[in-house]
């Protein structure tokens, strides 16, 4: 594949790759290459939020650095007619260097990075793009300075300098290409832009002292490989929107359950315990005492399940919710996956995962009011791989006409928690058990 993409860059003559004599041309396409790469820089460094990792925060100068490079050195003088340019062989071989080296280091570096948080990585980011850009001009500069021509702009200096960008580019698309089954599709997007670029250097080993006014291949890979990049950096700066909405909703979430908790639900208790009174006097069934509880009981599960929607994950969720459900009518409840290998790339998003914790609960709730029951099994299963989603089940007296009906009117009932599995993609089945007592099924 590798030699293929060389003989395609190269279009066959290595030491003559096919080509454009068109200045123009090839100005508009490195300020094209030049906008990218500051569009990408730009939206990474938004996407960085408040990350102290050397990393990102490399990666965001390099591409700022190689989009200074690209426009001071390739694109402004062919826009202005300059088709010969004497200078920023330096500046070019350190820009193409750094773009390897961080390419590379995305691709190898651990998961959760190499551990070291500095206090200022953007300020050590930047020093290290600016260093290293002052010292490659300033390499140009001291050979100028001594009428020689710089190590950059000659063949050896060119080939090494391709042969070294190509070999960790490679090394990177690999690496790139090896964690996109368990890391997501932006890496196989990064993985053919390093390949492309890859490409772009294989040109420049085979044919290093190609004129600059010559329009060939290599211009069409850089297109290519810094608009896959530009791809994965608004599909990055969209995921952390996505973030930032959550959490401001996952926020305002807490901030109406402590409104609820400090004031309709005391308020809801004041009028219960006034309720007991009623009820001692007149009956358990008076309706004035049943809608105390049942207001006082749907305000504190409301409560719950607005907290619990910050839990870590769906099953905790559930788990939380089980918790308070057992202490509130002295029942045991069990929560665990159908599935045990179901992993965290798996998880639900937020508004799923609300719809699912809601579901378990009215069931759980459902299973004690209504069928008497001692024990509840809660069992969560995996949307990706379909199936059974979550499944509630009873000891209690089983789901006939009767309990059927009443539940029906009471809280959410089986109407609206079949509402909500069609909002999450499935369906809701109620059923007896096999042994007995009610089993609620959500299914994908």
């Amino acid at each position: 594949m590798l030699v293929g993409l060389a003989l395609v860059t190269v279009g066959g003559r290595p030491s003559h790759p096919r080509h454009l004599v068109d200045p123009a041309f090839l100005g508009a396409v490195a300020m094209l290459v030049a906008l990218m790469q500051f569009a990408s820089a730009m939206l990474l460094r938004s996407a960085l939020g408040r990350t102290r990792s050397l990393l990102d925060h490399l990666g965001f100068m390099v591409l700022l650095g190689a989009s200074f490079s690209d426009l001071v050195v390739s694109a402004a003088p062919m826009l202005i007619g300059h088709e010969t340019i004497h200078f920023g062989a330096g500046v070019r071989a350190a820009a193409s260097l750094l773009i390897a080296l961080a390419f590379a280091l995305t691709a190898w570096s651990p998961r959760g990075g190499f551990g070291w948080r500095p206090a200022h990585p953007a300020r050590i980011g930047a020093g290290i793009v600016v260093g290293a850009l002052i010292v490659g001009e300033g390499v140009d500069l001291v050979a100028q300075s001594q009428g020689a021509m710089s190590p950059f702009a000659t063949d050896a200096g060119a080939t090494m300098v391709a042969i070294v960008s190509a070999t960790l580019l490679i090394a990177a698309g690999i690496g790139l290409g090896w964690r996109t089954a368990s890391f997501g599709r932006g890496n196989g997007a990064l993985a053919m832009s390093a390949f492309a670029l890859a490409g772009v250097r294989l040109q420049a080993a085979f044919a290093p002292m190609v004129p600059v006014n010559w329009l060939t291949t290599a211009e069409a890979l850089q297109v290519v490989a810094y608009g896959l990049l530009l791809l994965v950096a608004m599909e990055a700066y969209r995921l952390m929107q996505a973030r930032v909405a959550e959490a401001q909703v996952e926020a305002e979430r807490l901030r109406i359950a402590q409104d609820l908790h400090d004031g309709l639900a005391q308020d809801l208790a004041f009028i219960a315990i006034h309720g007991d009174r009623l009820a001692t006097e007149h009956g358990e069934q008076h309706p004035l005492a049943i809608a105390a509880r049942r207001a006082l009981e749907a305000s504190r599960g409301a409560i719950v399940d607005l907290s619990e929607s910050g839990a870590p994950s769906t099953l905790q969720a559930l788990r939380r919710t089980a918790e308070e459900v057992e202490s509130r009518y002295e029942v045991e409840i069990t929560v665990s996956r159908i599935d045990r290998e179901w992993g965290l790339e798996a998880e639900l998003d937020a508004d799923d995962r609300n719809e699912v914790v809601r579901i378990a609960r009215e069931a759980m709730v459902n299973s004690v009011r209504h069928g008497r029951a001692r024990h509840v099994s809660v069992e969560l299963g995996s949307k990706t791989s379909g199936g059974v989603l979550l499944r509630v089940s009873d000891d209690g007296c089983g789901l006939g006409e009767e309990s059927a009906a009443s539940t029906a009117g009471v809280g959410l009932g089986l109407p609206t928690m079949r509402l909500r599995a069609r909002r999450v993609g499935g369906w809701l089945s109620a059923q007896r058990g096999g042994e007995g007592g009610t089993e609620i099924e959500l299914r994908t």
